[in-house]
Order: structure tokens, then sequence, then C-alpha cells
């Protein structure tokens, strides 16, 4: 199944042994990424990738549901894409986490 979530959005996630803490990682691309095979059949250009152990299902899901809180609106979507600096970005992005 794709994790490309519709809206230009993808979120690759999974729970792994191997994780020592939740991680998560962006990646703001230049160029959209046309073959991700989004649900809604466009491009993508913003991803998410988190990683979780398995015994941290709740904050797994809460920072799930936090990265679709966000890019759901097309103003922070804006944002996002125009973020000037990775600085800007993580500012962005951890202002908006508690929303």
């Amino acid at each position: 199944m794709s994790t490309g979530i519709g809206l230009g959005i993808g979120v690759p996630h999974a729970r792994l042994d191997a994780a020592k803490d939740l991680v998560m990682a962006m990646a703001l691309n230049k160029t959209i990424l046309p073959d991700y095979e989004a649900i809604d059949g466009g491009p993508v250009r913003i991803v998410f990738l988190v990683a979780a152990r398995p015994d941290q299902q709740k904050l797994y899901i809460r920072v799930l549901a936090a990265i679709s809180r966000l890019v759901k609106d097309d103003a922070q979507r804006d944002r996002i894409c125009h973020a000037a600096t990775a600085e800007d970005l993580y500012a962005l992005i951890t202002s908006n986490a508690h929303g």
C-alpha cells in the first residue's frame, strides 16, 4: 500500500525492533516525485519518514496524527514548500507539533 497520502505528501512509516526511539526525518524535494503512487494519483513533494519501536504505539500514532493535521491545511503546506532554510522548516514543523 502506498504511503502517498495525497496533496503532495508521502509518509513512509514503520515500527521496528531495531529503532532505539521514535525518529522522524523530513524531505522537501525541489522537484516533484512523479512515480510515488500516492492514493490521489498525484506527485509527491513533501516526505515525512517516521520510525518507532513496537512498544511506542501511542507516540507513533500521535506523531502520524500531528503530521496529518499539519499538512491538511493548504496554507501550512505552502509555508512548508516555501521554507527558505532547514532551520525555518524545523521551526515551522515544531511550532505546530501540538496543534
